[in-house]
């Protein structure tokens, strides 16, 4: 948070500072080249810091629920690649790739105790467990750069037909953002081994979700993840 702190108000001062050398009445050119320079440099530390302040948010979520594998880090990985394989820009795939990271932002606010619990989770922990997506849509709405991908976790939730979380979004009126990250999400849960139960064969995961296709997840996404996990 301090590196993204400090960068940004360092890009912030050489944006002001370029802005006064354009207002000046004698422009040398030299100087706004050196000043372009560091703005495109400057630019590029702030999405790489961006980037790994997003990833260590991710990596302590899966440890906070007990996770085996990176979950978060997988289905961001399995997103990106759906994004490429479905010819979206780079933007959007950066989008969505940060999406998946931080899908279960909201588990982090949750008590340990019920992600170690042996046994059936009370109506209670149930609830609080399945709200998590809200809760981590409010989380996210106080970090600015983050504010494009709140769409995207807040609706991974709903399903094709009409019958998911929260608001019953149907078909194409989901974000494609969601609809990517719902089946990579998918996927890398049943491929991954849980505390409760074994990895699931990847051709076994991939039959289940062909079958719901049409039903739970965009047939389009379904089509594409066939291709990238071949």
């Amino acid at each position: 948070i301090g590196k993204l702190f400090g960068t940004s108000m360092h890009l912030q001062k050489v944006s002001e500072e370029t802005e006064n050398v354009i207002k000046e009445n004698c422009v040398f050119a030299e100087e706004l080249q050196y000043k372009r320079a560091e703005l495109t440099s400057l630019i590029g530390d702030l999405g790489t810091q961006q980037q790994a302040f997003v990833e260590k948010l991710a990596k302590a979520v899966d440890d906070k629920g007990q996770y085996k594998v990176a979950h978060s880090q997988n289905t961001a990985e399995l997103s990106k690649k759906l994004c490429k394989q479905l010819g979206l820009n780079e933007k959007t795939t950066d989008l969505v790739y940060y999406a998946g990271l931080l899908q279960n932002i909201g588990k982090i606010t949750l008590p340990e105790s019920l992600f170690t619990k042996q046994g059936k989770l009370s109506k209670e922990e149930w609830e609080k467990l399945q709200n998590h997506p809200n809760v981590g849509v409010n989380l996210l709405m106080n970090i600015n750069f983050l504010s494009e991908v709140i769409p995207y976790i807040h609706y991974h939730k709903e399903r094709w037909d009409g019958g998911g979380e929260p608001e019953g979004l149907k078909g194409n009126s989901i974000p494609f953002g969601s609809r990517i990250i719902a089946v990579a999400d998918a996927y890398t849960a049943m491929t991954s081994d849980r505390a409760y139960r074994e990895a699931m064969p990847g051709e076994k995961a991939l039959s289940i979700i062909k079958e719901e296709a049409g039903v739970k997840w965009d047939p389009k996404v379904v089509e594409a993840l066939q291709e990238v996990i071949k």
